[in-house]
């Protein structure tokens, strides 16, 4: 779990978080050197948009979507997902606008599924 912890729990920056998650990325390709990485961009946090904790995910996600330039890494930034047309995030989606909720997970399987079959196809 990198990055809303990170932001939640610490000073951390989203350059911090960026070096977090590519030092993950570097251990499982220096482990499993044929695997094929799914790396989600962190997920919205917070009731509004416009918020500095909305700019840190959104900052730290442009820093991790160049991971995705790796071979065998494959970015997908799905956060939009849960946000209504106004930039909110619905309680029914994360009721402490944090978690996701069963509808939540719904929207993630919805937002993953697809791109599970291509990385499988």
């Amino acid at each position: 779990m990198i990055g809303v912890n990170n932001f939640g729990l610490g000073d951390d920056t989203p350059e911090d978080v960026f070096r977090g998650v590519e030092a993950v990325v570097d251990q499982v390709q220096a482990v499993f050197d044929d695997a094929e990485i799914l790396l989600l961009g962190i997920l919205p946090y917070g009731a509004q948009p416009g918020t500095p904790e909305r700019a840190q995910v959104a900052e730290a996600n442009l820093k991790i979507a160049g991971l995705g330039d790796r071979e065998r890494v494959h970015f997908h930034d799905i956060g939009a997902a849960f946000l209504q047309p106004d930039g909110t995030i619905s309680p029914d989606i994360m009721a402490d606008f944090l978690h996701p909720t069963e509808a939540g997970y719904a929207v993630f399987a919805e937002q993953l599924n697809p791109l599970l079959e291509e990385l499988f196809d």
